[in-house]
């Protein structure tokens, strides 16, 4: 054989044969066995009825429709360090995560967490541990825990559950309060415009001691009204009289002092309707009833606009509470009876596949440089 090909043999053995034993090895004699605790879940929506993927269903979509903003929301909290904070403080993730030890001696530092790790180590040890997908036709989604006791990866899938079912409740609560407190908002103006026009019109009657000014004008057109018909009477038994009596007839004056009188009273009550004299003070009546008018439109416009904010505000309830979301346990977190992780031929036939291709290409990338020269 060439010295070539004793360099390709040696390369083979060291690039292929001894990762490829190493593998086989450490995963067969030192790698911990896992368990896998999964659920299957959603997020549906009071409104309507249907399955949405709702706040968690389009966490692993990577093609299809945008998220929702909520959807974003989520994502981020569930991989968020207060979330792996949270957990850890509830289960002592760190503790479950590296019950095999991380001793080159005699644990697995390869797949147990280093409890000494920070909580960004920590949280980048969740991604390795915890995975969620959703079926975006469905709507369902996915969870899938793994632990190095069944038991433990059960409890961490059952307080993941949990606490994203408070996490919505949370986003419901928040959604709630911003739907309405427009609506309340709105209320409480209206009830303020309310009672500033009665305050108004009550203000106005007292200081002018009026109930009603177009009750008061109306009753002055009538009392004027009635003295035109009896000055327009005695006027005609006036003339009737002269046309049969001597000027100086003492009926013919008495009637002539009735209608002096009767005229005198029209204008005196004339001058009451347009300078107010009496219970109207020195107000014009006329002006007063426009103004009163004025406070009545008022005090109804915000009538109407307090009837319509309430209706608004109980509509605005109605909506939030059908538009309410909750959470779907269809697979509750399941307990596993044998260990199916780490995958080990398919990690062995990873690391022959990716060694072989090394060799290949420095054999390849050698042999070339050497028929060049």
């Amino acid at each position: 054989m060439r010295r070539r090909h004793w360099l390709a043999l040696l390369g083979l053995v060291l690039l292929v044969v001894v990762p490829v034993g190493a593998s086989i090895w450490y995963l067969w004699t030192r790698a911990a066995d896992q368990y896998a605790s999964e659920a299957a879940f959603s997020v549906r929506h009071e409104e309507g009825g249907a399955t949405a993927a709702g706040l968690l269903g389009g966490l692993a979509q990577l093609t299809g429709s945008a998220p929702s903003p909520d959807v974003e929301i989520l994502w981020q909290l569930l991989h968020s360090q207060d979330f792996v904070a949270g957990i850890d403080a509830a289960l002592d993730l760190r503790a479950l995560w590296s019950r095999p030890g991380t001793s080159w001696a005699t644990g697995d530092p390869v797949f147990a967490f280093d409890p000494s790790g920070t909580i960004e180590d920590l949280a980048d040890y969740w991604a390795r541990m915890v995975r969620v997908s959703s079926d975006a036709g469905s709507g369902l989604v996915m969870l899938r825990v793994l632990a190095f006791r069944p038991e433990d990866a059960t409890a961490i899938a059952r307080e993941i559950l949990a606490r994203s079912e408070v996490a919505i409740n949370a986003l419901n609560a928040a959604a709630r309060a911003d739907a309405l407190r427009h609506a309340d908002d709105d209320l409480a103006l209206a009830v303020e415009r309310l009672k500033d026009a009665r305050a108004a019109l009550t203000q106005f009657r007292n200081l002018h001691q009026i109930v009603d000014p177009g009750v008061d004008l109306q009753a002055q057109s009538g009392l004027i009204g009635s003295l035109e018909e009896q000055l327009a009477q005695a006027m005609i038994e006036a003339d009737l009289l002269a046309e049969n009596a001597a000027p100086g007839d003492p009926r013919l004056v008495q009637g002539r002092r009735r209608i002096a009188v009767i005229e005198a009273r029209i204008a005196d009550e004339r001058r009451r309707l347009g300078t107010g004299a009496g219970a109207a003070g020195d107000d014009d009546l006329a002006a007063l009833v426009g103004d009163y008018e004025r406070l009545q439109v008022d005090a109804e416009f915000a009538r109407e606009s307090w009837l319509a904010a309430m209706a608004a505000g109980d509509a605005a309830r109605a909506g939030a509470a059908r538009q309410s979301r909750y959470l779907v346990a269809h697979v509750p977190p399941g307990m596993a009876e044998s260990a199916r992780y780490p995958a080990r031929l398919m990690i062995v036939g990873l690391v022959a596949l990716f060694s072989m291709l090394a060799w290949a290409i420095l054999v390849l990338v050698a042999w070339s440089l050497r028929d060049r020269r």
